[in-house]
C-alpha cells in the first residue's frame, strides 16, 4: 500500500575504525552500538572477517524496532604466543540489503619493548598515481646506545592479507626520525587500509600503524 513506500530501512554505526593495542597475553574489550534510525524493524547478522581467533562477538544476530539500539562487545584476546605485529580484521553489519563495516587495527605488543616507534602518513587519502609517504620515528626506551635495528613495511587491508613494502637496516643512537616513500601496491583495489612498521633490534619488537584509503577521486 502507498502508506509503506515511503518508509526507509537504515541504521547506524558508533564507529567504523577501532585501533587499538593489546600486550601478549592480554586481552581488551571493545564497544559497537547499532542503532536502527530507520521506519521498519530490522533482522541484523553480524560476521567477522579475519582474526577469528583472536575476536570474539557476544552477539551474533538480533532484531531492533524503530529507535531501538544494541551494544555489540568485541572480546580481543592475544595468546602469549602470538607474535606482536599488527592484525586487521573487519565486522559486517548486515540487514537485508544493507551491509555497513567496521574496521579494526590490532596492534599486538611485545612484553618489554625496547623501542618506541611510532609512524604517521603524510596524506591518509590517495589515488593509484600517489606514494605512500611516511614519516617514522623511532626512541629507544631503554638507553641501549648506538644499536643497528632492522625495519620492515607493510600494508594491509581489513581482511589481514599483507604486501610487503620493503626493508632496511639503521642505526639508532637514543632517536631517529625518518621519511620514506613507497610506491602503491599495483594490486591493490580501492578501498581502505593499514601501512605499518615493525622494527626488530635482536628479537625484540615494536610496531606502529596509520590508515589511508585508496579512492579514485
Amino acid at each position: 500500500g502507498p502508506d509503506g513506500d515511503n518508509q526507509i530501512k537504515n541504521f547506524t554505526l558508533s564507529r567504523e575504525l577501532v585501533e587499538v593495542g593489546v600486550l601478549q597475553n592480554g586481552s581488551k574489550r571493545e564497544s559497537v552500538v547499532i542503532t536502527n534510525n530507520g521506519d521498519l524493524s530490522l533482522k541484523f547478522d553480524l560476521s567477522l572477517v579475519g582474526l577469528n581467533d583472536l575476536l570474539e562477538l557476544n552477539v551474533n544476530n538480533f532484531s531492533l524496532n524503530s529507535g531501538d539500539f544494541q551494544v555489540v562487545d568485541i572480546n580481543i584476546d592475544v595468546s602469549d604466543d602470538e607474535s606482536p605485529g599488527v592484525k586487521t580484521a573487519s565486522l559486517i553489519v548486515k540487514s537485508g540489503t544493507i551491509s555497513k563495516f567496521v574496521n579494526f587495527v590490532i596492534e599486538i605488543i611485545s612484553n618489554g619493548a625496547l623501542f618506541d616507534l611510532k609512524s604517521e602518513l603524510v596524506n591518509n587519502v590517495l589515488t593509484e598515481e600517489d606514494v605512500i609517504t611516511a614519516v617514522i620515528s623511532m626512541t629507544d626506551i631503554s638507553n641501549l646506545g648506538e644499536v643497528e635495528v632492522s625495519l620492515e613495511y607493510f600494508v594491509k587491508d581489513f581482511e589481514n592479507n599483507e604486501t610487503k613494502l620493503g626493508e632496511e637496516t639503521l642505526t639508532v643512537d637514543g632517536n631517529l626520525e625518518i621519511e620514506r616513500t613507497f610506491d602503491i601496491p599495483e594490486k591493490l583495489e580501492l578501498g581502505d587500509y593499514v601501512f605499518y612498521v615493525k622494527l626488530n633490534y635482536q628479537g625484540n619488537f615494536a610496531t606502529s600503524s596509520d590508515t589511508f584509503k585508496l579512492t579514485n577521486i
